[in-house]
C-alpha cells in the first residue's frame, strides 16, 4: 500500500538518486540524514529542502500527501535500511 502512493512521485528519485536524492536501500546515503532526526525528516519532506546534500521538493513533488502518508513514506524508507 506506501509504495503505491511513494512509486510514482518520491520512489523515482530514491531509486535513481535524482537531485542528491539518498537511494531507496542503500544505508550510507540515508545515514547522514537519519543522524539529524525523524523531526528533520519530515520537516523537510513536508516543507522542502535545499541543502549541501540535496534538493527536496516539497512534499515530494506531490502536494497532495497528508501529513501522515509523509510519515509513513519516510518510516517505509527507513524500514529499507534497517
Amino acid at each position: 500500500m506506501v509504495k503505491l502512493f511513494i512509486k510514482p512521485f518520491v520512489m523515482f528519485a530514491m531509486e535513481h538518486g535524482v537531485m542528491g536524492a539518498p537511494k531507496y536501500g542503500v544505508k550510507a546515503g540515508w545515514a547522514y540524514r537519519i543522524s539529524k532526526g525523524i523531526a528533520t525528516l519530515e520537516k523537510n519532506f513536508t516543507e522542502g529542502f535545499r541543502g549541501k546534500k540535496g534538493i527536496m521538493p516539497t512534499r515530494g513533488g506531490r502536494s497532495s500527501l497528508s501529513d501522515n502518508e509523509v510519515k509513513t513514506a519516510i518510516a517505509y524508507m527507513i524500514n529499507a535500511i534497517k
